[in-house]
């Protein structure tokens, strides 16, 4: 369960992992990856830690892949839906 508060704080982050050799992963597409400085086939990997600032209070929530979507929708868009299902989940 999430305690949320005035100093609580979601740390977000967005990775793009190389797969280069597998051609037959359903979760890969084509995208640009900053290491590389360029398009590479990939896994778009999504890690989320919620943490109320207290001690110990750091609680990983749903380490997801980032699917390609036939709608291309952005990543903001996409961590606005997440955000919005997270903070029903909190109490206060």
């Amino acid at each position: 369960m999430l305690h949320d508060s005035p100093e609580a704080f979601l740390l977000v982050d967005d990775s793009v992992q190389n797969k280069r050799y597998s051609h037959f992963i359903g979760l890969t597409k084509r995208q640009y990856s900053g290491n590389v400085h360029g398009m590479v086939r990939s896994v778009g990997l999504v890690n989320r830690v919620h943490s109320s600032r207290k001690a110990g209070d750091f609680l990983p929530w749903t380490t997801g892949f980032m699917r390609p979507t036939r709608t291309r929708k952005p990543k903001t868009n996409i961590f606005r839906t997440c955000s919005t299902a997270l903070s029903r989940r909190a109490t206060y």
